[in-house]
């Protein structure tokens, strides 16, 4: 079964905000925490390859956020 799991990257520290049962759930929880951090205007979509995507950085900005795609048994 796959799942997705959001990661907050911020220096050395990372924190998971979450494991979702859908990619559009965990794209959705993403984006809720761009926009507590009021950064949501900026975020731009990368991918990384197929089961990791930066959802937002930006050069004045200390952390990413990640929808990572994991197979669980």
């Amino acid at each position: 079964m796959k799942v997705w799991m959001v990661e907050r990257h911020w220096d050395l520290d990372i924190t998971v905000l979450g494991i979702y049962s859908t990619k559009e759930k965990a794209m959705r929880a993403a984006e809720d925490e761009a926009k507590t951090e009021r950064l949501f205007d900026d975020f731009s979509w990368q991918s990384f390859n197929e089961s990791k995507i930066n959802i937002f950085s930006g050069a004045d900005i200390t952390f990413s956020l990640y929808v990572i795609e994991m197979e669980v048994q």
